[in-house]
């Protein structure tokens, strides 16, 4: 191995999977946390299985951190929504890579999996490339992709394109620890949006003048479960604004479910 230190940032499920990965193969991953309560499911595997591990509560606090490592080091990005600064992407001793869960550079920035589904893209899938000093934006080291049929949920796709990250981490894994990738250029001759974490579909606003696919895309990609990423959509009448609680999609009609904001 090229490294010293192995670093991972991030959360959830992929970095439980990421972590038993390397430990499997003997390797003693560090756990870099981000506002991970102790009782969540990736701070009770960190501890449970006495992996190194270090819980920061703001972003200041990892940038100080990441300065002080001196060893050569990588550092794997996942799930993760913390930005590497420059003073940290420059250091020469660390080798940065991140996870994103879309086909870069589409859907570049935050919630990705709900702008796929809100566009009503025809295929979704998920991207490793290397951290440089902009927004998922450096050279591509692995693409897999999958075929969409327009009823995804953003929590259901969330958890194929999880899946399908640890597959592809998988397949470079090894290069990846010996430093042996090969990398190419993201394209550069579309310029697409980035999305940052305030930016909603539509404003959160449903239309009721959509057809029935874009009132449908709408609802499924601010459906992340019982995970409140986003304000509830809301629906405007005559009578004021009311709040949408659930819906129902059938084959060509939409039932929803709503209240009045209190």
């Amino acid at each position: 191995m090229k490294f010293k230190k192995i670093y991972i940032v991030g959360s959830g499920s992929i970095c439980i999977s990421i972590l038993k990965s390397l430990i499997k193969d003997e390797y003693n991953p560090v756990m870099i946390l981000y506002k991970e309560h102790n009782i969540s499911m990736l701070g009770n595997f960190v501890k449970n299985n006495n992996i190194e591990n270090y819980s920061f509560d703001n972003k200041a606090e990892i940038t100080i951190f990441l300065e002080k490592v001196r060893e050569k080091a990588l550092i794997i990005s996942a799930n993760n929504v913390y930005l590497f600064p420059s003073i940290i992407v420059d250091k020469e001793n660390l080798k940065i890579i991140n996870f994103h869960n879309a086909l870069l550079p589409r859907h570049r920035g935050m919630n990705a999996p709900t702008w796929t589904i809100y566009e009503m893209d025809k295929e979704a899938g998920i991207t490793w490339h290397l951290v440089n000093k902009n927004i998922d934006d450096g050279e591509i080291i692995i693409q897999k992709k999958i075929n969409l049929n327009g009823t995804e949920t953003a929590i259901y796709l969330i958890k194929q394109l999880m899946n399908l990250a640890f597959v592809a981490f998988e397949e470079i894994k090894y290069d990846l620890l010996d430093w042996n990738l090969k990398t190419y250029p993201m394209r550069n001759d579309i310029q697409y949006q980035i999305h940052y974490s305030k930016d909603i579909p539509n404003n959160g606003i449903y239309n009721e003048s959509w057809s029935f696919q874009q009132k449908s895309a709408f609802l499924r990609s601010l459906d992340w479960g019982c995970i409140p990423q986003f304000p509830q959509p809301i629906i405007k009448t005559s009578n004021g604004d009311l709040i949408i609680e659930n819906y129902k999609i059938n084959e060509n009609k939409i039932e929803i479910c709503t209240r009045p904001i209190l």
